[in-house]
């Protein structure tokens, strides 16, 4: 014959927290969030992004490098055809690169939205991602 067990009222309590607990954070990952960051810009950060960057070690953080701004785009070419460009001016070097635009969208796409914004793209296909930035002229500032 199987054994009957009976759940304590501890041992309830504990499993519904855990369950709270996996929904809330279920729940958190659906969101974005208005960040500040250190040298006054805003960006919209995700927030599984929020917690990859405040659990990540040094070591990971030794492969970024901060930018002037962006110069301009262009398509990609050979295997680049179809997508975005951009030109990129980064600090401290004095030749500027051209990055894949999804790869700058993804670390600042407010910067890259107010850039569509001043070049007057946020009505082409490619760049109207970037209304839900430009919507609100407080934030492009």
């Amino acid at each position: 014959m199987g054994t009957k067990t009976r759940l304590g009222q501890d041992s309830v309590s504990s499993l519904l927290y855990e369950l709270q607990l996996q929904v809330m954070m279920q729940l958190a990952a659906l969101y974005s969030y208005r960040v500040q960051l250190k040298n006054g810009k805003l960006r919209i950060i995700k927030y599984n992004d929020i917690i990859q960057q405040l659990t990540a070690s040094d070591e990971e953080d030794a492969d970024s490098w901060e930018y002037d701004g962006i110069i301009s785009h262009q398509w990609g070419k050979d295997i680049r055809k179809g997508k975005i460009d951009l030109h990129v001016k980064w600090k401290g070097y004095d030749e500027p690169t051209w990055e894949p635009l999804k790869v700058i969208k993804q670390d600042d796409p407010m910067t890259v939205a107010k850039y569509a914004l001043e070049n007057k793209l946020t009505d082409k296909l490619i760049w109207r991602w970037t209304r839900k930035y430009v919507k609100n002229p407080k934030i492009m500032e």
